[in-house]
């Protein structure tokens, strides 16, 4: 049957090379007839739906049918003073032109257009027609902009979905239809924008960037230039060789392709899983739902924070940063875990009992303390997050916590030595309770290996296939990804109707049809259960919550090698003053620490500076990149710097495009509290989502439905509170707090 499938995709391709030539159609000129060489396959080894192997993708353009419109909006604060504000009021878009692109067996078949919503319909019904596989694939890069345009038209030709992956409200993986319609978007299977994935893989088709006038309003009748039909034409037609290419690095057919860049790293990793007996230790080592739920209530993500008594300082002078080469993956390969199930320990255990035997034991439990306090009230970065903590009288430094006459938090052995390394408390009246353990050893040997492997791979291909080397980057990155996916995670809805629901205090919440709701049907345990038994799901969620801990401890490690700890962003450090020798020191443990666990470094010539090179993983580096002659944060993901090596700006806010800096005119003293990053100027939007009863033509004669109104969103910078340990100490407001100890509740009155 292979053997039968492979001559017919050879006979078929030949054919096509001899006898066709790409080339950009009206919908209705095309010959759909071609389309008939296309191979049916069967979606997996042992199942009988099928589909057709060919690669398409869709894509919308659209207009506002007017200019952008403000009105005025008079604002009142507590004290009376009265203020005008401009607000934008969004207005129903329509589409102008969408393109449907066209890949058989490597080969660019053509790029259909047409003006109007019914039109794509009826070309997407022209395609089904001729092909003869259960399934057709399409697929939309960034599903959730292009299907909220074409929703309605999809419901009339085909009925409601029959089934959808909605991973969070209004973004949806994939949609499929009775009639064997599945819509799959790219986006998420990309990690970038088209134009930047088309750069990556190699595409011979790039974006046409500058051909498409945004603020132009259109209408479906209107002509278009021959820039905007190739720009049009352009993005669908890189999108579908962006997917052949990814499909062959992946040695994958259509019919397998993973929904999302962590799908990829998975799918590789089944197979080796079973060879090796993951599930049997998967099945011996994973929590039950109660342990899983207070895994995740200490879980915590990157450590990002800045030096308050810096804060908003002019022009830092000689700041450096310094980050880990593959941190959390330095971690998975040379650091130990819990290793078997954990269990209840029955007798009294404190912190000292959980710190001494940290080494060869994990513990989770929960840590109650009181008048907890930095030991140096000078020290910048303060370890303790508030969101994780239940406290009374507490200070906060940009929600991190200086200190607090109460404070409870779940938590394991790596962040409490972290927490008895900075801070100080009252013995006598803290406790540790609710305690677990399990004994740590390294990951297993296969699970290592491959990550290893991936490591190799990227490091030697980045000089030598780019292609090779983003998809191999991509895979490594997710072996963390796939250690700290939720399994209770409950789906999204799409309302098809209103409806009316209470939340889980009873209040009444009204939903409109287009917009989504978690789906309630099954209860999260539930979920977890049945996530736990599949085949696929070979990690258990603790290896990921030991990551992020033990790469914080490596932070801080490093942190403490700078005269000046100014900012911080998960596995990179600036400041000022660094210690060179304590860093060697440093990345001499961390060598050890590979060589140990059976990784050496990779050899490879860096092409940059023409040198060959030693690669380490999990090693303190920096370069002229990295250094800055000035320098100014405003809080956490808000910083920005003049780097040596190019004497530019550059910035990073959260939510701003990295372009904006233009908006600053080459000043850092611009960047500062109130500064206003101009949408129009940045290119950010925000998302209008607007729903209609029905489908409606308008007064230009443009079909219209469902819209996503784009409109400029401003930035204005602030800056974060920041407090200091005096405030503490001049509270009077004690109170009396209830604890529990192994003899039950008691009460500490200060």
């Amino acid at each position: 049957m292979k053997d039968s499938l492979l001559l017919q995709e050879i006979n078929r391709a030949n054919y096509l090379k001899d006898n066709w030539h790409y080339k950009r159609y009206f919908f209705k000129d095309f010959n759909y007839k071609i389309l008939q060489n296309a191979i049916v396959r069967k979606f997996n080894h042992y199942g009988k739906e099928t589909y057709n192997d060919i690669t398409m993708m869709i894509d919308t353009e659209t207009s506002k049918k007017r200019k952008d419109y403000y009105k005025d909006v008079e604002h009142k604060d507590r004290n009376g003073k009265k203020w005008i504000e401009k607000v934008y009021v969004p207005a129903d878009n329509h589409v102008v032109v969408w393109t449907l692109s066209i890949r058989l067996f490597d080969l660019d078949i053509a790029t259909l257009y047409g003006r109007k919503p019914s039109e794509l319909i009826e070309c997407i019904n022209l395609i089904l027609e001729v092909l003869n596989g259960k399934y057709t694939l399409f697929y939309v890069h960034n599903l959730s902009f292009d299907y909220t345009y074409l929703r309605k038209f999809l419901f009339k030709a085909f009925g409601f979905p029959v089934e959808q992956l909605n991973v969070k409200s209004h973004y949806p993986i994939q949609i499929k239809f009775e009639n064997g319609l599945i819509l799959k978007d790219s986006l998420i299977l990309a990690q970038r924008t088209l134009e930047k994935w088309a750069e990556d893989m190699g595409a011979k088709a790039l974006k046409q960037t500058g051909k498409w006038d945004y603020d132009k309003i259109r209408n479906q009748d209107d002509d278009l230039s021959e820039d905007e039909l190739t720009y049009a034409e352009y993005d669908t037609l890189s999108g579908t060789q962006c997917i052949d290419i990814t499909k062959k690095q992946l040695k994958k057919q259509l019919g397998n392709m993973p929904y999302t860049a962590t799908g990829i790293l998975r799918d590789e990793l089944k197979k080796l899983a079973a060879e090796n007996k993951a599930k049997l230790l998967f099945n011996k080592i994973v929590p039950d739902f109660n342990d899983y739920m207070f895994m995740v209530s200490f879980f915590h993500g990157g450590y990002v924070h800045g030096n308050k008594e810096y804060l908003e300082s002019n022009l830092l002078k000689g700041v450096q940063g310094y980050d880990f080469a593959s941190s959390y993956i330095f971690c998975l390969l040379c650091c130990k875990y819990p290793m078997t199930k954990f269990r209840s320990l029955e007798k009294k255990i404190d912190f000292e009992y959980i710190i001494r035997n940290s080494e060869d034991h994990a513990f989770m439990f929960t840590a109650r303390f009181h008048d907890i306090k930095l030991k140096d009230e000078n020290f910048p970065m303060p370890v303790l997050q508030f969101s994780k903590c239940k406290t009374v009288n507490d200070v906060t430094d940009n929600g991190r916590i200086l200190a607090a006459q109460f404070l409870e938090l779940n938590t394991n052995e790596i962040d409490l030595k972290l927490i008895r390394k900075y801070y100080t408390w009252d013995e006598e009246h803290s406790i540790v309770f609710n305690v677990k353990t399990a004994k740590k050893d390294y990951l297993p040997k296969w699970f290592r290996e491959h990550l290893y492997k991936l490591f190799i791979d990227k490091t030697k291909l980045k000089f030598v296939d780019y292609v090779l080397y983003m998809i191999q980057k991509g895979k490594l990155n997710a072996g963390y990804g796939l250690s700290v996916q939720r399994m209770d995670k409950l789906m999204f809805l799409e309302l098809f109707e209103d409806v009316i629901d209470t939340d889980k205090d009873g209040n009444v919440i009204e939903y409109h049809e287009g917009m989504y709701k978690l789906d309630k049907s099954i209860p999260p345990e539930e979920v977890y259960l049945k996530n736990i038994k599949k085949r696929s799901v070979f990690l258990p969620y603790q290896w990921g919550c030991w990551t992020t801990s033990l790469a914080l401890e490596h932070l801080f490690e490093l942190g403490s090698c700078c005269k000046l700890w100014l900012y911080s962003d998960t596995d990179s450090v600036y400041g000022i003053g660094w210690n060179k020798a304590l860093i060697a020191k440093l990345n001499r443990k961390y060598r050890s620490m590979s060589e140990k666990a059976g990784f050496g470094a990779i050899c490879q010539l860096d092409e940059d500076y023409n040198y060959m090179r030693k690669y380490w993983l999990g090693i303190a580096e920096t370069s002229i990149k990295d250094k800055y002659s000035e320098f100014k944060y405003m809080g956490a993901k808000r910083y920005c710097g003049r780097c040596k090596a190019d004497g530019k700006l550059h910035l990073t806010v959260a939510g701003v495009p990295k372009s904006a800096v233009k908006c600053l005119d080459d000043d850092l003293k611009n960047f500062k509290k109130d500064f206003v990053f101009d949408g129009k100027k940045t290119g950010k939007k925000t998302h209008n989502y607007l729903f209609v009863d029905d489908i409606y033509i308008d007064e230009n004669g443009n079909e219209t439905a469902d819209s996503v109104d784009l409109s400029p969103c401003d930035y204005k910078l602030d800056v974060v509170e920041y407090h200091s340990l005096e405030e503490y100490e001049k509270r009077v407001d004690y109170v009396t707090i209830p604890f529990y100890t192994n003899e039950g509740w008691v009460s500490v009155g200060y």
